[in-house]
């Protein structure tokens, strides 16, 4: 009897030490995501800059030397390349960062857990909206601190309960990220059209952009997906359906990739 006891051991311990990767793996993308958000969010402001400043030299037209002309031409021309270079680094970083999130989903799967494609889906949508909201924590700190910290909860509450959904999915659990991301989404809506009642702009209508728009689409598909779950879908799909589900994943990660490289 002791063989069994020291598999089953040993299996504990293979699953804590998968359980402890997967969070620390998360956290990574957690933190890439929001320094990514620092770190281009300015980079654009500065490229705005740039390009409004050529405009000037036009008042000054009869003093303006040709040196000084060749310089600005130089200097311009160093300009674009170093923005080419930020440009590549940008799409690059935002292809990473979005596969990065779609890896946690398979690295999260608990090998005795009943897990099936919609639930996946599901997981791969909260991940990727979280991915999104940590990405413009910056942009929104810059605004307010509670709007900063209001996204940074809503980030951290998509990313854990993914990985839970991915551990050991349950209605309990479908039935408390449904209301989480309706009301997520009613925000949004709310924002988008009277205002956020409290705060600096308080009653003002934000933008509609596409990464936020994309953020919402996927929460709002999450919903209807749970809440299908709960009426009585099976956890357990047909293989056809779990290789649609991979084909709609491949979706999910290229617009939320182009959505962090129009978000800079």
């Amino acid at each position: 009897m002791a063989a069994p006891d020291g598999r089953e051991a040993a299996g504990r311990r293979s699953q804590s030490d998968r359980t402890v990767t997967v969070v620390v793996l998360a956290v990574l993308v957690a933190v890439w995501a929001t320094f990514f958000g620092f770190a281009y969010a300015p980079a654009a402001h500065g490229r705005e800059e740039t390009e409004a400043q050529p405009a000037a030299p036009a008042n000054n037209e009869f003093n303006f030397l040709q040196e000084g002309r060749d310089e600005a031409e130089a200097l311009h021309a160093e300009e674009h390349q170093d923005t080419d270079g930020a440009g590549a680094g940008l799409i690059v970083s935002s292809i990473l960062l979005s596969l990065a999130g779609a890896g946690l989903v398979p690295l999260g799967l608990r090998p005795s857990a009943v897990v099936g494609a919609r639930s996946t889906l599901v997981a791969l949508l909260s991940i990727e909206a979280a991915v999104i909201h940590f990405a413009v924590v910056a942009q929104h700190f810059d605004e307010w601190w509670l709007t900063g910290t209001f996204f940074v909860l809503v980030a951290l509450f998509q990313l854990a309960w993914a990985l839970l959904v991915l551990r050991s999915p349950s209605p309990p659990l479908y039935a408390v990220g449904a209301t989480v991301n309706a009301l997520v989404v009613i925000t949004w809506i709310v924002s988008r059209t009277t205002g956020i009642p409290v705060g600096p702009d308080a009653g003002e209508a934000e933008a509609v952009g596409f990464p936020d728009t994309l953020a919402t689409a996927f929460e709002f598909v999450l919903v209807a997906v749970l809440v299908a779950l709960l009426r009585g879908w099976s956890a357990r799909e047909p293989a056809r359906t779990l290789a649609r589900t991979v084909s709609w994943g491949a979706v999910v990660v290229s617009l939320t990739a182009l959505a962090l490289v129009i978000l800079a």
